[in-house]
């Protein structure tokens, strides 16, 4: 048999093929290249349009890594205690999600690395939550949607288109809020387990050098107004994004005032 007609075989059998999709989901699930499989729009989506609202299978508590011994203890009891809950055909689904093209996930807790943190409820306690679809999404530099907490207490997701997507585009989002003020190595740097292909990230093109000009601006900018990193913490004088140290500390004091 021809590799190309196994290979297409081996597609109609993938475990994503039975992932439930909404009714009127504005995308499907197929191999993306270099990247596993992906999300992309079956039609044409408008800016602003909500792709995807979904609402998590369960959520636990969310730690700082690395994990003290009593966090990972309470993050590996509140991980099985949400799938004890889970029905029938949530768990079935659950067991359709890969870590990568094909490998399952080795245990329970490594899947929150396909989790999403959701608000503080009671402003200060954070929560990750485990969403099937929503993490089928790829990350982009140059993302064309994002993820944003909707429903009743905040507790359910909806990815929201940031532009116009075309039918047969990838739908894509940035894993991390701070990468999109980071520069082409600051991003390699924070994403040492993927090797993103987007314009951004092509080195040495126009496009690449325009958009890491533009990050360090809007990071710059920032830090300026705030005071602070994209995190809400104060940076040292060697990885400030404003170079000339009495106007950093007069922006962290807040003694900049605006016009």
């Amino acid at each position: 048999m021809p590799s190309s007609r196994r290979k297409q075989r081996k597609q109609r059998k993938h475990p994503y093929r039975r992932l439930h999709l909404p009714d009127n989901a504005p995308f499907e699930l197929k191999p993306s290249p270099g990247k596993g499989w992906g999300a992309f729009a079956t039609r044409p989506i408008k800016t602003g349009e909500v792709i995807l609202q979904e609402s998590p299978y369960f959520a636990v508590p969310h730690f700082t890594v690395p994990y003290v011994v009593e966090d990972a203890t309470r993050l590996r009891l509140a991980m099985a205690l949400g799938f004890w809950r889970l029905t029938a055909d949530q768990l079935q689904q659950f067991n359709l999600l890969r870590k990568h093209e094909s490998a399952q996930f080795p245990d329970n807790v490594t899947a929150l690395c396909n989790s999403f943190t959701l608000d503080a409820v009671d402003g200060e306690h954070q929560n990750r939550g485990i969403f099937p679809l929503q993490s089928r999404f790829h990350h982009s530099c140059v993302p064309n949607s994002r993820v944003s907490p909707s429903g009743e207490q905040q507790r359910s997701l909806s990815r929201i288109a940031t532009r116009d997507i075309s039918q047969g585009e990838e739908i894509t989002f940035c894993y991390l809020p701070l990468l999109e003020y980071n520069t082409r190595r600051e991003r390699q740097l924070a994403l040492v387990e993927l090797v993103c292909k987007c314009e951004a990230c092509l080195p040495g093109t126009p496009f690449q050098e325009a958009s890491d000009m533009r990050r360090r601006l809007l990071h710059g900018l920032h830090y300026f107004l705030t005071g602070r990193d994209i995190d809400g913490k104060k940076l040292s004088d060697d990885s400030s994004p404003i170079i000339f140290p009495e106007l950093k500390r007069a922006a962290e004091n807040r003694e900049i005032t605006r016009p």
